[in-house]
């Protein structure tokens, strides 16, 4: 294993053509790591792979955590982008057109996939769709458009405009699908249009 700053690597190679600086296994069986003139970087390797053909390529596992030494901050605006913030265990990929997965609209421990979507409560889980937001902890959104979970420890599975409306007793709820449904108080929408 290497550590440091790199300023004592030595049997760095140069690859011709592109440009590139690489580092191979101790036996020479595979390229370590590989960064170009374009700033495209392979970590790992296969037998024949040597190039970068993206921005980010790695072959192996692969281990995200957050690092106490080094400030962190979530990325905040529009942009389409594949963010872990480890600090709070935030996870969002797809697209944001506005202020939808800044800081203050990213639960603890969430999941946001998909355009536009809000998992601000802690555990809570979007999985992709459109303009789908869930406000309260321990729920879950699979998808469809515009839905939004206001009601703690629910789910809606699909279809468009449903919502689970926050509860007295914060009582879980679950909606399956369908147009415009509402729900509260343990109850379950099978689908359908505008069920109350």
């Amino acid at each position: 294993y290497l550590f440091g700053d790199g300023s004592g690597l030595t049997n760095l190679k140069h690859g011709g053509g592109d440009n590139y600086n690489f580092l191979r296994s101790e036996n020479g069986e595979f390229v370590v790591i590989t960064v170009n003139a374009t700033g495209k970087m392979m970590i790992g390797g296969r037998s024949g792979v040597n190039v970068p053909s993206s921005n980010l390529e790695v072959y192996g596992s692969l281990l995200v955590e957050s690092n106490d030494e080094l400030p962190s901050e979530i990325v905040s605006g529009v942009g389409s982008r594949w963010m872990w913030y480890a600090d709070r265990s935030v996870l969002c990929i797809g697209y944001t057109p506005s202020i939808y997965w800044d800081d203050i609209y990213s639960g603890d421990h969430s999941i946001a996939f998909g355009y536009a979507t809000i998992a601000r409560g802690e555990y809570s889980i979007v999985t992709g769709g459109y303009y789908n937001l869930i406000s309260t902890s321990n729920s879950i959104i699979t998808g469809g458009a515009n839905n939004v979970i206001m009601g703690k420890d629910s789910i809606i599975l699909g279809g468009q405009k449903n919502k689970v409306e926050y509860g007295i007793q914060d009582e879980a709820s679950v909606i399956l699908g369908g147009y415009d449904n509402s729900a509260q108080k343990r109850s379950i929408v099978l689908g359908g249009y505008k069920v109350l």
